[in-house]
């Protein structure tokens, strides 16, 4: 069975309640095959799979910088308060690799894995072309709904499937 988290947890808050009993299923804090590490959060809805690594940096200001370009490769620089930060991109990106394994190995092919970072209280850039780093989708709380209910390729028995693979490889950090 599929538990709902505690309405503590960041990502379930009473807006978004109603959204997960209707459009998807949340697993949060899951074990990562084959490591110590855990997902924050995943939402497997109508667009696929989610993960989402939910930070805290209050009144931060997030910032994409694309350097490069022309003769070389062209690289996107996470900032917060002008700090480049990669390591919080390479951490929801090898969470995103993990998910993709699990359901590649349980040949369950149909769900786009997209990896999300949750900027809890900080300040996104205004452009929403600068909301995207390295392939990772940049978000707020407020923003979350929206993102994670948009149309997508998973039928309702679609994302059952997915979510039930999910929940049994990768089980609650307390569990198992």
């Amino acid at each position: 069975m599929i538990r709902r988290p505690p309405r503590s947890t960041p990502l379930y808050s009473s807006a978004a309640s109603d959204v997960y009993k209707r459009q998807g299923y949340p697993l949060h804090d899951r074990r990562m095959p084959k490591s110590r590490g855990n997902i924050d959060h995943l939402f497997v809805g109508p667009g696929g799979v989610f993960v989402i690594d939910a930070k805290h940096f209050k009144g931060a200001d997030i910032s994409v910088e694309r350097v490069g370009g022309l003769f070389g490769p062209r690289r996107d620089l996470l900032k917060v308060n002008g700090r480049e930060r990669p390591k919080l991109l390479a951490g929801v990106l090898a969470q995103a690799e993990a998910v993709a394994n699990v359901l590649e190995q349980a040949r369950v092919r149909e769900a786009p894995v997209v990896s999300v970072l949750c900027f809890v209280d900080g300040l996104l850039p205004a452009r929403k072309s600068k909301r995207t780093a390295q392939g990772v989708k940049l978000i707020t709380l407020k923003g979350t709904r929206d993102y994670l209910t948009a149309e997508g390729p998973l039928s309702e028995e679609q994302r059952h499937t997915v979510a039930m693979t999910l929940h049994t490889a990768m089980p609650p950090m307390g569990h198992g």
